[in-house]
Parts: structure tokens; C-alpha cells; sequence
């Protein structure tokens, strides 16, 4: 991030506070031609989920708006898929921070 991300709060990045999640939401259809990482920062005392797609492409993709979408709601839907009975109406960041 430090060597591509020209922003204030790259340098508060501490790499201490780093987690790599251990799943790819690529689509099945994009499985040969893509790669995705995502990684879990704390960053001034909030949580930050971090998706980085990684993608050689001819030509643009207009449907690229709509494919991120897909990915966040994925990564959203792994990160609450196990709350507890009773808690579904909890905020969603009480549930994901009560995780770590």
C-alpha cells in the first residue's frame, strides 16, 4: 500500500495489525482470470477490511462497478454469516468487531 497509495492515512498503517482473510469471492466466472486478496486492518482504533482485485484487462469492463459490488456484498455476507440467534438485529460492526 505504502509504495502505490499516495494518502495520509497509508503511513498509519502498522503491519502488527494486519490480517490476511483466508478466502477468495471471485466469481466462478471469473475464476481463470483474476485474483483477489483481502486483508483486515486496524486503523485508528476502527476496523478496515481491505479488498484488492487484481486483474489484466485488454479492454475496460463497464460491468466492473456492478462485479465490486457483488464482491462486497460476498465479503459482508462471510463476515455475518454466524451470528448468534437473537442478534440479527445487532449492527453490523458490533457483530464483525465481537468476532476478532
Amino acid at each position: 500500500m505504502k509504495s502505490f497509495v499516495k494518502q495520509g492515512w497509508v503511513e498509519e498503517l502498522d503491519e502488527e495489525k494486519i490480517t490476511r482473510v483466508d478466502k477468495s469471492f471471485i466469481l466462478q466466472d471469473f475464476k481463470d482470470k483474476e485474483a483477489d486478496l483481502v486483508y483486515w486492518v486496524k486503523l485508528s482504533d476502527q476496523d478496515v477490511i481491505f479488498y484488492v482485485l487484481m486483474e489484466l484487462q485488454s479492454t475496460v469492463d463497464f460491468q466492473m462497478p456492478y462485479r465490486l459490488l457483488v464482491y462486497m456484498v460476498e465479503i459482508w455476507r462471510e463476515f455475518i454469516k454466524d451470528v448468534p440467534d437473537g442478534q440479527e438485529k445487532v449492527k453490523v460492526w458490533f457483530i464483525i468487531l465481537s468476532k476478532q
